[in-house]
């Protein structure tokens, strides 16, 4: 039992660590059952064996989480017993509920050695603990998984509160981790050790993924949207101030693109604007971007270039591909677009100023009868 006690006396001896990571857990698993049962999309568009996983995971969370702020809120001490009956028996609670948790939990001292881990860690690297507490986290842990990890360590022993994702084997398989380290300190604000929490994430992270892929493309035409046009756009610049060398950017209308879409239907437009895309990204090399801002609205960066003129290569190109017929709803149809170039002058960086210069060209092309392009330096 004393070897119990001193596992857990980091954790115990400072109840914030337990209402810190009681809320951890529970606040998380109260807001993802509460999502189950409303039914919300973001769950709802899981798969079965997914939602099953992340309701079990959540209320194993949420029933820890309330435990652990129980503890913590009482005052209740491991390392420092106001009894000798109720100290045993709670540490065993605690370290039931600790080992119960589907996440890795560990206390890691200065010399980056493991004084605390839960079961899973056993469980996950199909080890007894008697072979991971005790020994440093890169005697622990795969090479590559220590890489992944040995800064945000180095940053917790620093003071500081560390992210971080990690890969570990199970079974043959790669498993994705997500965790948090966080300082512990003295009376006197040394630190002294560092908590850690992982969770596997390898079930959700395909949602995640396609998350953060819909959080910068387009649904429709799966081109860049906005968001990464800007990101884009402000690095293209950036590299053109160091390099020298032109760039531009092509903003691209389709002509009478409202008449179209009311005369098609709406399924008749995005049909338009999916073949569209698809044309844009066949005139234009692989390092260059192409993006769909809104409606017909689409836009190009071209980099690395030697002169202005490369650019309008690329102008008659895209309406030369644009003029073949579009076969959309069965019946053949004629689209043509308007082009505007603006050339990044030596002393304009300004994505906003070369945007807009992107737009007077634009208009200018629209005036002298579409189907055509025009360019502003």
């Amino acid at each position: 039992m004393q070897r119990l006690r001193q596992h857990f006396a980091p954790f115990s001896r400072m109840p914030s660590i337990k209402l810190v990571v009681g809320s951890i857990l529970f606040l998380p698993g109260f807001a993802v059952m509460l999502g189950w049962l409303l039914y919300w999309p973001s769950i709802a568009q899981l798969a079965p064996r997914t939602q099953v996983f992340v309701f079990n995971a959540a209320f194993a969370a949420f029933l820890a989480g309330g435990v652990l702020l129980w503890i913590g809120g009482s005052g209740f001490s491991i390392a420092r017993p106001r009894s000798r009956v109720l100290p045993d028996t709670n540490e065993m609670d605690l370290r039931t509920i600790v080992d119960l948790l589907p996440m890795l939990i560990s206390y890691i001292d200065r010399e980056r050695r493991f004084q605390f881990n839960n079961h899973a860690y056993s469980a996950w690297l199909k080890r007894p603990l008697s072979e991971i507490t005790g020994r440093h986290v890169h005697d622990v842990l795969r090479e590559e998984s220590y890489e992944m990890v040995k800064n945000s360590v180095d940053q917790a022993l620093a003071g500081e509160e560390a992210h971080f994702q990690m890969e570990l084997i199970h079974d043959g398989a790669p498993h994705h981790f997500r965790g948090i380290y966080l300082p512990h300190k003295d009376s006197n604000g040394k630190v002294i050790g560092i908590y850690g929490v992982a969770n596997d994430i390898t079930p959700v992270q395909p949602v995640e993924n396609q998350l953060m892929l819909m959080a910068k493309h387009d649904l429709l035409t799966g081109l860049a949207n906005r968001t990464q046009f800007n990101e884009k756009l402000s690095d293209a610049i950036a590299r053109s101030c160091r390099s020298g060398l032109v760039m531009a950017v092509l903003l691209i209308d389709i002509d009478h693109f409202k008449t179209i879409n009311d005369e098609l239907t709406r399924r008749g437009g995005d049909q338009v604007l999916i073949e569209s895309a698809r044309r844009l990204m066949g005139c234009v090399r692989q390092t260059d971007v192409v993006a769909r801002l809104a409606g017909d609205e689409f836009v190009i960066i071209l980099e690395g270039m030697h002169a202005a003129e490369e650019a309008t290569i690329v102008a008659r190109k895209i309406i030369q591909a644009m003029e073949r017929g579009f076969e959309i709803l069965g019946a053949v149809r004629k689209i043509t677009v308007s082009i505007g170039i603006a050339i990044r002058p030596d002393a304009q960086i300004d994505a906003d100023a070369l945007l807009h210069k992107g737009d007077e060209a634009l208009y200018m092309a629209k005036a002298a009868g579409r189907n055509t392009y025009q360019l502003v330096h």
